[in-house]
């Protein structure tokens, strides 16, 4: 813990939003992971099972670590790892799987760790957009382990803390042993800049989810042929930090938005780009997050659906 006892504040408010027993601030979300896998036991060679849409910063951990990602299929609706599908990807002894929340969208957590532990294997969850959505278990990162990343509230701080939260008071115990061994605990400034940005998400939770509702109201009032929604279930279960959708001509369709109407269409960093993954379809739709965040008002929302109405009819 750094000086001033921010990073404490910071792990105990989190604990509180998250309902998880144990939660440790660390430097930035690749340090979180890391420390994730060290703490499991998750040694330099393993094959870790992985949806290919998780961001490209997963795979530069898994990289420097000597992991080898093991790529298993996903569900239409979220772009999660699909539990029907995941056993013909379990080693027989001991599997490893990073279970990514997609944008925040709920992962099939109870059904993956099920199949998982009968083999005695572990299960890491990468909710670095995640905090606040829930399964009907209860809120992501309250059970199992999980990441997060910690949203700063002052610009001038130009990276994300991460925040490893646990159940099981061992692995606590371990998460602690590797960050002092390696150096991984968050610094003054960043725990400073985490902890009043954690204060305001909590304050900005309902008006990003009436955000989401906006879209969900606009885009079931006019479908559009050439976007496909992504869907938690329930929509209000998700963190709703962006819209996760699917949109054809992807590239072009984000370019005019921005030069032309001033709308920011963000394209995330995928570990595997969407053309590129067996069996995939539409293989022409890129994945896109449409805008959520606190200056945008319901009309504001509902001017995005236009311009994309515009752009894609």
């Amino acid at each position: 813990m750094t000086r001033g006892s921010d990073a404490q504040r910071l792990a105990e408010t989190f604990r509180a939003w998250v309902q998880c027993a144990h939660a440790v601030p660390l430097l930035d979300l690749h340090a979180a992971l890391e420390v994730a896998f060290a703490a499991m036991g998750v040694e330099r060679g393993a094959r870790v099972v992985v949806s290919p849409f998780a961001g490209r910063w997963v795979g530069e951990v898994l990289e420097k670590l000597g992991l080898i990602p093991v790529f298993a299929p996903v569900r239409a609706q979220d772009l999660n790892l699909d539990p029907n599908q995941i056993e013909d990807y379990l080693d027989l002894e001991r599997p490893v799987v990073l279970l990514s929340h997609f944008a925040g969208l709920p992962a099939a957590v109870e059904e993956i760790h099920d199949l998982v532990h009968a083999r005695d294997g572990c299960v890491i969850q990468e909710g670095a957009f995640a905090m606040g959505a829930r399964t009907g278990a209860g809120p992501i990162g309250s059970s199992g382990v999980c990441i997060f990343a910690a949203h700063g509230a002052d610009p001038r701080v130009d990276r994300r803390a991460g925040i490893l939260a646990c159940e099981d008071w061992k692995i606590a115990e371990r998460v602690g042993e590797v960050v002092r061994a390696r150096g991984l605990h968050i610094v003054s400034e960043l725990a400073t800049s985490a902890l009043e940005g954690q204060r305001k998400e909590e304050r900005l939770w309902r008006i990003r989810q009436e955000l989401g509702r906006v879209y969900d109201r606009e885009f079931a009032a006019r479908p559009l042929a050439g976007l496909q929604l992504l869907y938690a279930q329930p929509p209000e279960a998700a963190s709703r930090l962006y819209y996760p959708v699917l949109i054809d001509r992807l590239a072009e369709v984000a370019d005019i938005a921005r030069r032309e109407r001033r709308i920011e269409i963000d394209i995330p960093e995928l570990m595997v780009e969407p053309a590129r993954i067996p069996n995939w379809r539409p293989t022409r739709r890129g994945v896109a997050g449409l805008p959520i965040h606190r200056e945008m008002s319901i009309k504001s929302a509902e001017r995005v659906v236009d311009v994309l109405v515009s752009l894609l009819e």
